[in-house]
């Protein structure tokens, strides 16, 4: 935002109260349903609020961020919240979430008015999970039973002031809860489709919508939390409604019945989304234009295929473009048998075998030998890291790699990633500085795909000359989640297809991982790095036409390792300036 000032157009961003707030009564509510509940309540007080009751037009004919609108808030005693709102039918560029752009409710609620519009979402690679998440609802026993008794008590004391309408969507809510709290989920299939739970419940001539209207208008979850605070009931809603999660995962009920799945555990009920063109294909209906932009989109056919089954394909276009550095800043090989020529292939059912793990550690031990300073090497999993890590303890060879580089390992614990980042870093400034002080030329990061280093973190420069893929991060075939979401793949591919469409999606899954992996390095035109895939399934041409062209077109296979480790220490040398 700050590069757009002094640009003669209108731009802001779109937030929430958690963003805007400046009432310290409600600004200090940790959950943010509370927090609105709050605000709405408090402005239909009596009394009101006077940031509310003071909101006014302001100018729209500057560029401004969140802090700005907060400042002109304060300082005009006007609610920034509501003022943002207010921007939003005079403004040229409304920056926002995906969640307030994909969701129709809260694009509803907040006025955003998407016809004729050009609408540009940024990292998209991350769009067809946000929008599973954002559709994916759950509900515990635990919740369910404390709304449950928080409800009667509510009903019990306060029955004879109600209204008839009020009694008769209170009584459907306990309706509703009492069906939850009775449900015999040990009888059950543990995944069912929505309808079959409705039925299974006998909820399903209930309208829900008309029900989550009457708990929005009436401010009635945040009447039971006053309620269960004021009268100490127990209950683990200190910070959040307590029929808000309920609601919306009944709301998810009401999907059809082919687009998800309920997951039903041993503490809760989990609505999945398994198709995410239902929140996208509205945006595509009613837009002018939409651009998905990102650096890693491949493989882009399964964005299409997701995203807009039914479109039609002369309206969809492709731009791709290569890297902005010159190819010699880049090295990409495969290396596929190791220094005592065993072939690379960490798989499902080589990944605890001890001659396949030991030659990875040979590979990597004399790979690292040429890479200076900072290397980034991920691995599929959490307990494919341990165990891989463990054995190479055993037979020295993780010793003999800690005399060369200084070992880092991903924490699972994301609260001590900006420690580990913070030494990885240090480390190799101070190797800069005194290359000479000892025989350590730099770091070795071990990371999980997938895990915390694998996106949003830029290992540029010194700070990853080399990114080394062990293995391929595909899931786990076990999962009931996979399973259905394979299958409702397969379901909706085009008749005629020759590839089965959930071989294809496993693979892409695997592959867009791999891509944002190995994407950490090479983040500005002077940098320059090496991507070495220790696998030997990275030379197959579906694997190798799912990896960025600016990557791919420069992928040389190595079928064996001694000629490969050559190459490779020219190469680096010469690129490297070593």
């Amino acid at each position: 935002m700050k590069k757009l000032k002094g640009i003669n157009f209108s731009a802001f961003v779109l937030g929430s109260r958690s963003n805007y707030c400046i009432d310290k009564e409600v600004s200090t509510i940790t959950s943010l349903q509370r927090m609105n509940d709050a605000c709405i309540t408090k402005i239909k007080s009596p009394n009101g609020c006077i940031f509310y009751q003071k909101k006014k037009k302001i100018d729209c004919e500057a560029i401004r961020d969140i802090e700005d609108l907060r400042k002109e808030g304060l300082t005009n005693k006007a609610c920034p919240y509501y003022l943002s709102r207010d921007l939003l039918s005079s403004t040229q560029i409304v920056f926002m979430p995906y969640n307030m752009l994909l969701q129709e409710s809260t694009r509803e609620s907040f006025g955003i008015d998407l016809d004729d519009s050009i609408v540009i979402l940024d990292e998209a690679h991350n769009l067809i999970d946000a929008i599973n998440q954002m559709y994916t609802t759950v509900v515990t026993f635990e919740n369910i039973m404390n709304a449950e008794n928080s409800l009667n008590s509510y009903f019990t004391k306060y029955e004879k002031k109600f209204s008839g309408k009020t009694k008769m969507y209170l009584k459907q809510l306990q309706m509703i809860l009492n069906a939850f709290v009775k449900y015999d989920k040990k009888s059950q299939e543990s995944v069912i489709t929505a309808n079959s739970l409705l039925n299974q419940l006998n909820i399903s001539h209930i309208n829900v919508f008309k029900i989550k209207s009457f708990v929005d208008e009436s401010g009635l979850s945040n009447k039971l939390i006053g309620f269960n605070d004021k009268n100490n009931l127990k209950s683990e809603f200190a910070n959040i409604s307590p029929i808000q999660d309920l609601l919306d995962f009944c709301l998810s009920l009401m999907n059809s019945d082919s687009d998800g799945r309920v997951f039903i555990e041993n503490n809760s009920f989990k609505y999945v989304n398994l198709n995410p063109s239902i929140a996208f294909e509205p945006l595509v209906a009613r837009c002018k234009s939409i651009i998905l932009a990102g650096g890693t989109m491949d493989p882009v056919e399964s964005f299409v295929d997701q995203l807009m089954p039914n479109l039609d394909r002369s309206r969809f276009g492709l731009f791709s473009c290569g890297h902005i550095i010159p190819k010699e800043n880049l090295i990409v090989t495969v290396i596929e048998k190791g220094p005592t020529s065993k072939p690379l292939i960490l798989n499902y059912e080589t990944k605890y075998r001890l001659d396949v793990i030991d030659e990875l550690g040979r590979a990597l031990l004399n790979i690292i030998q040429v890479i200076p300073f900072g290397c980034v090497v991920f691995l599929p999993s959490y307990n494919t890291l341990e165990s891989v890590l463990q054995r190479w303890e055993q037979i020295g060879i993780l010793n003999k790699i800690s005399g060369k580089k200084k070992i880092f390992k991903e924490p699972t614990e994301g609260s001590n990633v900006t420690n580990l980042l913070r030494d990885y870093n240090r480390t190799i400034n101070l190797i800069q500085q005194k290359p000479d002080a000892s025989h350590i030329t730099g770091c070795i990061l071990f990371s999980v795909v997938g895990g915390k280093m694998s996106e949003g973190i830029n290992f540029s420069d010194d700070m990853g000359r080399a990114v080394i893929m062990i293995g391929m991060p595909y899931a786990n075939l076990q999962s009931q989640q996979l399973q259905e979401y394979l299958l409702y793949a397969d379901k909706s591919a085009p008749k005629g297809k020759m590839t089965p469409k959930r071989t294809e999606l496993y693979e892409n899954m695997c592959m867009k991982a791999v891509n944002q992996s190995i994407g950490r390095a090479i983040r500005h035109i002077n940098d320059y790095a090496a991507i070495i895939f220790l696998d030997s399934r990275y030379t197959q041409k579906s694997i190798v036409s799912k990896i960025p062209k600016w990557i791919s077109n420069q992928l040389v296979p190595n079928h064996n390792f001694g000629p490969c480790f050559t190459s490779i220490s020219k190469v680096i040398a010469a690129a490297f300036l070593i």
